[in-house]
């Protein structure tokens, strides 16, 4: 490079770009360490999560009929099997976060060997795994966390890595082991992984060698697949095939969230917005003009294999957002294909402007695009990091839960891993009901014998589940029967950090006679008196004041208040 180069506005937007990159990596960094620091729930599943490799570390079965004590989760079980595994020698909530941050790692290497591979420039291969950083709020804070996506992102991103034509076969076997098997580690994994073994096995090697590797690769995914299938949905007598199969299908699409990725979310990440339309515009037509003549293929194999898995992501992506509950974490599996997608497009069109020698402005305002997609992205790191008053939140609410289990057996359902005894996440059950099956018969057997010191809810919506189910589900009665509302939480305790701002918030108390024949209308009416009444004393409280923990002495002030306020006034 010439002396005058050094001061040229390309290179100096190039190298603010670097440096914006490495300072977003280091708050990715920085935001870790901070939350090893301050081991607490950082997601309200994330109890749960713990408890699910905890079983199979254990030796119990995963997918098993839902109970009052243990429903699973639509997932999959190889990222609770690696936790289980490494859990042998470090405490599981520890395990679960390396394995994550493992998976980063190797995701972020594959970003930059496969950016390598499409034929970038050197310093667009360093700047992919960057960028792939830089996406960490926008995805959800979810990179370190006790989650399947990070583990499958490096799955997939390995198998496109291993799966290029130019590498061996049996490199070329490797991948479409990690493709074939993707799906184990989350759903989405089995359409991302087969459009990357079927595009493979089409494109052939670079000698032209198609269709004896092209059976071996399809072979082993789908025996990589199949086999294991098999044998888990075996073992657990088609429990596997209900929770990670029919109940994510039962989902369904809400369509009016379309606005939400198409509008919010693809501009906010604009940059790879650009480089996936710009990526598939450019490719799409030199893969159907080689499926029409097969000898123009040349070195567009990686170009074309890349662009199958960019199209699955995105699709994968979108579908995943469109389902009612999508969270943002479901961005990830676009954003690892799109960040690689950005960078060799970038590099490609720098190359370009070379060539053409057009003017430096144009060449400084391309580079000003990611730039400002890095600014875009840039957030304060602390907001990501745990601070001492929510760890003080979380011992807060687990000592109030060692209070009410004095008195017997407590469910907490929208937090795991918080009580002595094990018990259903709500989230499970939501899956459960919304697939169809009704409330598991030993739940429904303790509520209506009141085996339960204390129900603790975040919210009512949880027992209702109009949102999920489209009418209010039988739980919702079941509990306001032989419950009564006794104590709401103190609201200025903040929600988890990440995903659904749950918070244990109401706590409901045995009924001294249960309403088995009161109307829903009856039920709703109480529920209003009893939560004022909880909130009243909640307010006191936050003032100063104080009130001796006599549960039954509310029921009955609730009671009285509904009789003469409520049940007077409608009386003939």
């Amino acid at each position: 490079m010439k002396n005058r180069d050094l001061i040229n506005g390309p290179f100096i937007v190039r190298s603010l770009l670097g440096i914006w990159g490495l300072i977003l990596a280091g708050f990715f960094a920085a935001a870790v360490v901070a939350r090893f620091k301050q081991p607490i729930e950082l997601e309200w599943m994330s109890g749960a999560v713990l408890e699910h490799i905890a079983r199979i570390r254990d030796g119990k079965p995963l997918y098993v009929e839902p109970t009052e004590t243990f429903v699973p989760f639509l997932y999959p079980p190889l990222y609770y099997a690696l936790v289980a595994a490494v859990s042998k020698f470090i405490a599981i909530p520890v395990a679960a976060r390396i394995v994550s941050i493992v998976a980063t790692l190797v995701a972020l290497l594959c970003t930059a060997k496969a950016t390598k591979d499409l034929g970038a420039s050197r310093f667009w291969v360093v700047f992919a795994p960057l960028l792939y950083l830089a996406s960490y709020r926008y995805c959800g804070t979810w990179f370190d966390l006790e989650r399947a996506d990070n583990l499958l992102m490096a799955m997939v991103l390995g198998a496109l890595v291993l799966l290029a034509p130019k590498r061996g076969l049996g490199l070329n076997i490797l991948g479409a082991i990690l493709a074939g098997g993707a799906f184990f580690a989350k759903q989405p994994g089995l359409v991302i992984g087969a459009s990357l073994v079927a595009t493979s096995a089409l494109l052939g090697d670079r000698s032209g060698n198609r269709w004896r590797r092209g059976l071996v690769l399809v072979g082993v995914a789908v025996a990589t697949f199949a086999i294991p299938y098999a044998l888990l949905n075996r073992a657990s007598d088609g429990w596997f095939t209900y929770y990670c199969v029919t109940m994510p299908r039962s989902h369904g699409i809400y369509w009016k969230l379309y606005t939400t990725f198409l509008v919010i979310d693809l501009s906010t990440a604009f940059f790879l917005t650009i480089g996936t339309i710009g990526t598939l515009t450019l490719v799409v037509p030199t893969a159907l003009n080689a499926l029409k003549n097969k000898g123009t293929i040349g070195r567009n194999r990686e170009r074309i294999l890349f662009a199958a898995a960019l199209g699955a992501a995105f699709v994968t992506s979108a579908l995943s957002r469109f389902h009612v509950g999508g969270y943002i974490n479901v961005l990830l599996f676009w954003v690892g294909f799109a960040v690689v997608a950005s960078c060799a497009l970038m590099s490609r069109l720098e190359r370009l402007l070379e060539r053409r020698k057009v003017p430096v402005i144009l060449h400084i305002v391309l580079l000003l695009v990611p730039f400002y997609q890095l600014l875009k992205w840039t957030a304060d790191p602390s907001e990501a990091m745990p601070t001492h008053q929510r760890v003080v939140d979380q011992q807060i609410v687990q000592a109030r839960i060692r209070e009410l289990e004095k008195d017997g057996d407590v469910v907490v359902h929208g937090r795991g891993g918080i009580t002595k005894n094990p018990h259903f996440h709500i989230a499970a059950l939501m899956d459960v009901l919304r697939a169809g099956k009704p409330v598991p018969k030993s739940l429904q057997d303790a509520i209506e014998q009141r085996r339960y010191a204390a129900y603790v809810i975040d919210e009512f919506g949880e027992l209702s589940l109009e949102a999920i189910v489209g009418h209010r589900s039988e739980l919702w009665a079941l509990v306001n029967r032989y419950y009564f509302v006794a104590e709401r939480f103190d609201d200025r305790e903040p929600p988890p950090m990440v995903g659904w701002i749950a918070h244990p918030s109401w706590v409901y108390r045995p009924r001294a006679v249960p309403l088995t024949g009161a109307t829903d209308a009856e039920l709703e009416a109480r529920l209003r008196i009893e939560m004022g009444l909880a909130e009243s004393r909640m307010r006191v409280r936050q003032a100063g004041g104080s009130f001796q923990d006599r549960w039954q002495s509310y029921e009955v002030e609730a009671e009285s208040t509904y009789q003469t306020k409520v049940v007077k006034r409608i009386a003939p």
